[in-house]
């Protein structure tokens, strides 16, 4: 049965204009989409955290794993691309990982989430603002990726999401090349997924309660990490957690930072979150208030650029944030300081190609993308 999640007003339409983008649950049973809603939690958010989805891990070092109880499917164009896509995330199990496939094309290959498989040849279509990920060449495709393999397009608000609610093991399928863009952040897809997260219980490293568990990546040293670009400042740093915190948590903040050159449109600004991962609630409803709401964003004068180049034609005022000198355009902030922290949740969907929940302390400046992907390839190969 297909069951319909309220996205309320931010709802994202095709160029076509035939139907908006919406979200769709595979749900046998409908009484489980909970529409009541936690005082703290913005009322766009439809899904109600429930604790007793998360286990708590008895052993200091160790997450448990999470999956979903049942598929969830969503249903959009994309961010970069105006065609329709079709996404749905099925459980997986303990030591699957996340892993996208597209089903559209011959072989319906696999493509793991890790950054080994980050393609910043594809992000040039995209002026470099997601993230793409990519198969070997050898799986196939067609159209503009044929000769280059199979890509997957703006995978960073879905793993955003998926990381913040804890979700270590699904395969996710994907009818379409781009990840459907709903609203440009990554609340509808905490929305859709919420209800579902479940630990998974059984497999290797079993917990107290038979659950399988998961080692976190755990940053031990300081390292920093400068932009190549000429004139750039831009730096990504990790270092370990403070003593103070001795169970595994990741601690992301941002600085933004566009002066002179945009400092009128996006003056300069900060963003936070602290993600205990033995407290799952705690982690999924920081995210879910905090930085899901956040979209994506530019300059007016950046969206006339895009225009002119034959971009975005498919984008609708306010479906994404586009800041002038006097503020936005044609839509209010959801949240103070809304371009930083859509900044932290790409950091988070980004930092999630590490494989594992990362325990820590990772601060952006003026950074992007390819500092997230340089931050996660770092961790990931030790």
């Amino acid at each position: 049965m297909i069951v319909p999640v309220c996205v309320n007003s931010l709802k994202s339409e095709c160029a076509s204009r035939e139907s908006p983008a919406f979200i769709t649950i595979t749900n046998t049973n409908p009484n489980t989409l909970s529409l009541s809603l936690r005082a703290s939690v913005p009322q766009r958010l439809c899904g109600e955290l429930h604790p007793n989805q998360f286990e708590v891990s008895k052993s200091p070092s160790m997450i448990p794993r999470r999956t979903l109880a049942q598929p969830v499917t969503i249903r959009g164009c994309g961010l970069f691309s105006s065609l329709q896509s079709t996404l749905t995330i099925h459980p997986a199990p303990a030591g699957h990982g996340l892993t996208f496939q597209r089903t559209d094309v011959p072989g319906a290959p696999v493509i793991p989430a890790h950054v080994s498989r980050v393609s910043d040849v594809h992000r040039r279509g995209s002026f470099g603002r997601n993230t793409v990920l990519h198969a070997p060449s050898s799986a196939g495709g067609s159209g503009s990726d044929a000769g280059h393999g199979v890509t997957i397009h703006t995978t960073e608000h879905l793993l955003a999401a998926m990381a913040s609610l804890s979700i270590t093991d699904a395969s996710i399928t994907l009818f379409g090349a781009e990840v459907p863009m709903v609203d440009a952040s990554a609340a509808p897809f905490v929305e859709a997924l919420a209800p579902h997260v479940v630990p998974i219980v059984g497999g290797k490293s079993g917990g107290a309660n038979g659950g399988a568990m998961i080692e976190p990546l755990t940053i031990t040293h300081r390292h920093t990490l400068r932009s190549s670009a000429p004139g750039s400042l831009a730096m990504i740093i990790a270092e370990p957690l403070p003593p103070t915190i001795t169970e595994p948590t990741l601690i992301l903040r941002y600085q933004l930072d566009y002066a002179p050159k945009m400092s009128r449109a996006i003056p300069p600004q900060e963003a936070e979150i602290t993600l205990p991962w033995l407290d799952a609630p705690t982690a999924a409803q920081r995210f879910a208030q905090f930085i899901a709401p956040a979209r994506t964003f530019c300059t007016h004068e950046e969206a006339q650029q895009f225009r002119a180049a034959g971009a975005f034609a498919h984008i609708q005022p306010g479906e994404v944030l586009v800041l002038a000198d006097d503020g936005p355009v044609e839509t209010t902030l959801r949240l103070p300081s809304e371009p930083a922290r859509h900044k932290v949740l790409d950091m988070l969907g980004d930092l999630a190609l590490a494989g594992r929940p990362i325990s820590g302390v990772i601060v952006g400046l003026a950074t992007g993308h390819q500092d997230n992907h340089a931050m996660a390839r770092l961790l990931a190969n030790g």
